[in-house]
């Protein structure tokens, strides 16, 4: 699939569950239908510091409970004040 593809899924995937965090491992399987390395680079890229819509850092997933890296959608609305 193509990576512009895989991009938008984990995009929308994540901006449907606002203020929830997931580690790499569980977007990979809820997703069910991409490979896990194709997942990081794509949190990666998301959360790179570049789209302030994306963070990625230590944390604890909602999926599955680990304490690992997570990524979150979350908004940062400081544009709008």
């Amino acid at each position: 699939m193509s990576s512009r593809i895989v991009i938008r899924k984990v995009d929308g995937w994540l901006r449907s569950r606002p203020g929830e965090c997931y580690c790499d491992d569980c977007i990979t399987e809820l997703l069910g239908d991409e490979a896990r390395k194709d997942i990081q680079r794509v949190t990666s890229i998301l959360s790179n510091g570049h789209n302030p819509d994306f963070s990625k850092y230590p944390g604890r997933c909602d999926g599955c409970g680990s304490a690992t890296l997570v990524t979150i959608s979350s908004p940062n609305l400081s544009w709008a004040v």
